[in-house]
């Protein structure tokens, strides 16, 4: 109770949503309690663990995977798109070589960076210089837009399966 209102937690009150939103408004709804530090990932998954029901099911799935607290709607998009095509989980918003770069396979020094206009077109150097930089580090960097995900999603999961599996391989 605050002031004679009830009140819920902010993880309760995820939980109470889940079954009214869509996958995109609720994996949106917890990054960005995560990212606000409303809720941490632990008490998502105590919360879920002792609570049964769908809308614990549809909550698990946005909870379960040990990643970082996406920061965008693409980042969101791009894990969901990993998961239906079956693509090994990303680490998200890792700092490699001193950049933050959205998504890494850390074992297979795999790199992508999610691509936007509105984010990217005025840094078109700067992108440049932090692709070189992780380069020289060790890691490959793909740039993916939008539009190349939506467009044909099954080709972008193809060349990104093709591409951690290249770089899974040992060295000769």
């Amino acid at each position: 109770m605050l002031d004679g209102i009830p009140v819920t937690t902010p993880a309760r009150t995820l939980l109470d949503v889940a079954g009214g939103l869509d996958d995109a408004e609720l994996a949106r709804a917890v990054n960005e309690a995560r990212l606000r530090r409303l809720v941490t990932r632990e008490e998502l998954v105590a919360l879920v663990d002792r609570s049964p029901g769908r809308a614990t099911t549809r909550l698990r799935a946005r909870v379960e995977p040990a990643t970082g607290p996406t920061r965008s709607r693409f980042e969101d998009a791009f894990l969901m798109f990993a998961e239906r095509h079956r693509l090994p989980p990303p680490e998200v918003n890792e700092t490699v070589a001193g950049h933050e770069v959205d998504l890494l396979w850390s074992p297979r020094r795999m790199i992508v960076e999610l691509d936007s206009r509105e984010h990217h077109e005025h840094r078109f150097e700067a992108d440049r210089e932090r692709d070189a930089d992780l380069l020289d580090a060790g890691f490959s960097v793909l740039r993916i837009t939008w539009r190349r995900l939506a467009a044909d999603p099954a080709r972008e999961a193809a060349r990104l399966r093709d591409l951690l599996a290249r770089r899974a391989r040992p060295e000769r």
